[in-house]
């Protein structure tokens, strides 16, 4: 499967494993089964959060577990993925980046993971009351430390990782090297997402295209809006999030391009982000897939084989 750089060590593939219900919503069995597929397709990286799964994180240790029975850990094959910082949830607009709060979850992800040390470690909102230069700071002694990899953001702005990276290059810190943006084929009805959220529009786009910014992106099918848009079956958050006439208007031009490749309109959903060996991103992107079951992840590792 085709990689991305992030650092000289750590190559994601161009589709991650998003593992948000892993442990709840999908079933343990099920979550490694998943994991099992995935690895044997070639991806190497699973995306998590200190707050999936509940107060129980129950996501991180589903991941945890499974990277230690398969010896993940100890081969080198899996990337592992996650984010800390988020607000609390009943307080969404108050943001959580304090240096005690960010390391606090980074070392509490450690342990649910039980690994000393993560590929890849995300923020997972923005608070853009405070100043750049302090969070920088507390990500660079994480990686210095050896706790985590490399820093990277979700839900940041173009305009805050640029201040971020320039503070970094002029004061000798590791910089950001991702983006978690929500991106698909299909563009969000605005009034329809949380607002602590950043959806790529055109701006957003220009900037990591100058830029050659790596984007890791969520929700990139969408929820699955064109799919079920083609076999009319669309309905509850694809269709309260995704439906409006732009997307519906894209969706022939979509299928007309799936049925020439030879792919499946999910499959070809993606391809309009991840792009192919012969007609590459704009800028190094990573697809977050959120597979429930063994059908729908062998269906959309083929957009990528």
């Amino acid at each position: 499967m085709r990689k991305i750089n992030l650092t000289d060590t750590i190559t994601p593939s161009v589709l991650a494993l998003g593992a948000a219900g892993f442990g709840t919503g999908v079933s343990e069995e099920n979550s490694f089964a998943l994991m099992d597929r995935y690895a044997e397709l070639g991806g190497n990286v699973l995306d998590t959060a200190r707050c999936y799964g509940g107060p129980g994180h129950i996501s991180e240790y589903t991941v945890g577990k499974w990277m230690k029975s398969r010896g993940m850990y100890s081969s080198g094959k899996m990337l592992i993925s996650t984010k800390g910082a988020h607000p609390r949830f009943e307080t969404m607009t108050i943001g959580r980046l304090a240096p005690q709060e960010i390391r606090c979850d980074c070392e509490e992800s450690l342990a649910a993971l039980g690994t000393d040390f993560i590929h890849i470690y995300w923020l997972h909102r923005d608070d853009t009351s405070l100043p750049v230069e302090g969070i920088v700071d507390t990500l660079d002694g994480l990686v210095t430390a050896g706790k985590i990899g490399c820093a990277a953001v979700s839900n940041w702005t173009a305009k805050r990782i640029a201040a971020a990276n320039k503070y970094a290059a002029a004061a000798g810190r590791h910089p950001l090297y991702a983006s978690q943006i929500m991106y698909s084929a299909a563009k969000p009805n605005p009034d329809a997402i949380d607002p602590t959220l950043v959806a790529m529009n055109g701006g957003e786009y220009a900037w990591y295209s100058e830029n050659f910014f790596p984007v890791f992106a969520f929700t990139s099918q969408a929820l699955g809006y064109y799919t079920k848009l083609d076999e009319g079956r669309l309905e509850g958050s694809a269709r309260r999030i995704f439906d409006n006439p732009a997307n519906r208007a894209k969706l022939p031009a979509l299928k007309a391009a799936a049925e020439a490749a030879g792919r499946t309109v999910s499959q070809q959903a993606l391809v309009e982000i991840i792009g192919t060996p012969d007609a590459p991103p704009a800028f190094p992107t990573v697809a977050i897939i959120g597979c429930k079951t063994l059908g729908q992840l062998n269906d959309s590792m083929a957009a990528a084989l």
